[in-house]
């Protein structure tokens, strides 16, 4: 099962990821641009946690332990030592493609590479990604705290392997499954508009803390 995870890409979505996996996995790494940046991440993953205590779902050391799980660099350090690696960068499919170009000479060659694209095609991203069955996408709903639902998408060489391995992760807890084939257009459009609906509201609630 995966054990740790590193998380490019700290928009909503991007903390949103950081704050699941640093309450289940051990060993969560944000890959960022700049340093000045990590400070802005972490209180705003740290008000999930706050948010958590207060309401009594999580003790204050407890939420502490999470957040002492999380890491970050500059300089994609570290990556060969990391299970799963997921992207929640721009929406843009050369962009894309290029982080996994880099990716893939950093990392060991068991490492699953996922993206969390709400509208590419999986196929399209995995074009020119050389190891093939280890790519998918992940593509989690936002606000993710608010809203456990997850669509795990495979391109034609995903390998069942890579499929039961994200399955099993510990991370799953309490979230439901998209499936793993395309969703109908007009439930999808359904889903997004509740996710943009969501995010609005989890935003304005984030900057009234």
């Amino acid at each position: 099962p995966i054990s740790n995870a590193i998380i490019l890409g700290n928009g909503v979505m991007g903390k949103g990821i950081i704050w699941l996996f640093s309450k289940y996995l051990k060993d969560v790494r944000i890959k960022i641009r700049d340093i000045s940046q990590a400070n802005e991440i972490l209180k705003d993953v740290s008000k999930i946690y706050d948010y958590l205590v207060k309401s009594k779902k999580m003790t204050k050391n407890e939420a502490d332990l999470k957040l002492n799980k999380i890491s970050y660099t500059e300089d994609f350090i570290g990556f060969k030592n990391f299970d799963f690696i997921i992207e929640a960068i721009v929406e843009d499919e050369n962009t894309k493609k290029q982080t996994y170009a880099q990716i893939e000479t950093l990392t060991n060659e068991n490492a699953i590479i996922a993206t969390n694209t709400s509208s590419i095609s999986i196929e399209k991203l995995s074009s020119e990604v050389k190891n093939k069955e280890n790519f998918l996408g992940v593509h989690f709903f936002n606000p993710v705290n608010l809203m456990p639902l997850v669509e795990v998408i495979p391109n034609s060489n995903t390998s069942k392997e890579t499929i039961n391995k994200v399955l099993s992760s510990e991370f799953w807890q309490n979230v439901t499954f998209a499936g793993l084939e395309e969703i109908r257009q007009d439930l999808r459009d359904l889903m997004y508009l509740a996710e943009n609906i969501c995010g609005r509201w989890t935003k304005n609630w984030m900057s009234c803390r």
